[in-house]
């Protein structure tokens, strides 16, 4: 499993909406499984943060069943002032300590942050979870207002409006440097993968972030020519005179592994590598998979198809929702039969939220040879909770072959 591979071709609004969906949809739903009720949905979380499994990162057990004891029903404005009032207390004690002990200061930005953004998980699709948002944003701003080198807010004019991106740029390194493109999934965020990738830096690389269409603060909603978004993200990078315009690369997870798996067919000339973990492709985008495995998905906490509902403009009911998905499929978009830059493709076996049948799908299609490395025991991303974990995937499997294909031996720095 380590060596790569290489192929060639209150009820909440959450329940009512699934109630209202059962009841508009139900030849449709069949036998689906209904969501989580809020007591199961506590006792999955508990058990993720007792074990440190998605998407429990930097939560402790002590502080989820402190936030989690302060929920009382499935209304999302509840889950995220549950979160986000442990969160408070960690914001105010380190406004407290920000003149007097920094470093202490910044261990509780870290804890409110990551407190705050459970709040507004999986998706800012109520007043209360949109406020957690803001302060996630705040508090990993507070944090992040002492790195070295320093984390650069990017506002990249598009359409009318602006792409707000985070960036950061190798300290001490002369010339051009090779550049990494973030690409964030479903619930996840730019403040998360820009943090999360910062450990590049040591290496000479840059990083850039932006939340993908239709979350956070992109300024579009997802759609067949949504990657227009990246084309101008490229434009603006590829446009900096300290970045090597050979060295362009892009990674992606989740569904953000989509975008950058498109990326791969559409901008192939202008990259020079790409990862895509856990690609939805094709089936993913089917409407028997929409109404078999991401309804009532229990790899994913709760409200799989409601969050995806959000990504998309005007889609308010699982039957619109069935509709538009089939328009996203890169085999439909004629995409596939192109050519690519290399690229690294990761999976698990198991996975329930993306299925593998996409990654095979897509290591198999194309001009080009592919990078594979597929667990045959793992979910989503290929991680499973014991071994291959979502850092271990990170530092042994995604850094690794992101710094060979990047021409850079591990800490060379500067190159």
């Amino acid at each position: 499993m380590l060596s790569f591979i290489r192929s060639r071709h209150r009820l909440g609004i959450g329940a009512f909406l699934f109630l209202i969906l059962s009841l508009a949809c139900g030849p449709l739903l069949g036998a689906q499984r209904p969501e989580r009720t809020i007591e199961q949905i506590k006792a999955v979380m508990l058990h993720r943060a007792e074990h440190h499994m998605y998407p429990m990162f930097g939560i402790s057990l002590a502080d989820a069943r402190e936030a989690l004891g302060a929920i009382k029903t499935r209304s999302q404005d509840d889950w995220a002032a549950g979160w986000s009032g442990v969160g408070d207390r960690y914001m105010a004690k380190a406004k407290a300590l920000a003149s007097s002990n920094p470093k202490e200061a910044d261990e509780n930005y870290v804890k409110a942050w990551h407190l705050y953004s459970m709040g507004a998980w999986p998706v800012q699709s109520s007043p209360g979870k949109k406020r957690a948002y803001a302060k996630a944003i705040a508090a990993f701003l507070a944090y992040a207002h002492s790195w070295d080198p320093p984390l650069q807010i990017v506002h990249i004019p598009f359409e009318g409006q602006q792409i707000i991106g985070y960036l950061r740029m190798p300290k001490g390194v002369k010339g051009p440097v090779p550049m990494v493109l973030l690409i964030n999934g479903l619930d996840s965020r730019k403040e998360g993968m820009i943090a999360r990738f910062s450990s590049l830096l040591p290496d000479g690389i840059g990083i850039f972030a932006a939340d993908s269409p239709g979350g956070g603060q992109a300024p579009i909603q997802a759609s067949p020519t949504a990657d227009r978004m990246y084309t101008a993200i490229i434009n603006y990078l590829l446009g900096r005179r300290d970045v090597d315009k050979r060295l362009l690369a892009v990674y992606g997870g989740s569904l953000g592994a989509y975008w950058s798996t498109k990326l791969a067919f559409t901008e192939h000339a202008r990259l020079c590598a790409v990862i895509s973990q856990s690609p939805a492709v094709d089936t993913f985008w089917t409407k028997k998979f929409l109404m078999n495995s991401i309804v009532g998905n229990r790899e994913y906490p709760f409200d799989f198809a409601p969050a995806l509902m959000t990504i998309f403009k005007g889609v308010t009911t699982l039957q619109q929702l069935g509709e538009v998905m089939p328009t996203m499929s890169l085999v439909r978009q004629h995409l596939t039969d192109g050519r690519t830059p290399p690229m690294l493709v990761v999976a698990g076996a198991r996975d329930t939220q993306v299925p593998v049948a996409d990654t095979y799908l897509l290591l198999s299609s194309g001009q080009d040879p592919k990078y594979a490395w597929v667990n045959p025991l793992g979910g989503h991303m290929g991680r499973e909770s014991t071994v291959w974990t979502n850092e271990t995937i990170y530092k042994k499997v995604v850094a690794p072959w992101l710094l060979r294909h990047l021409g850079i031996s591990p800490n060379q720095g500067g190159r």
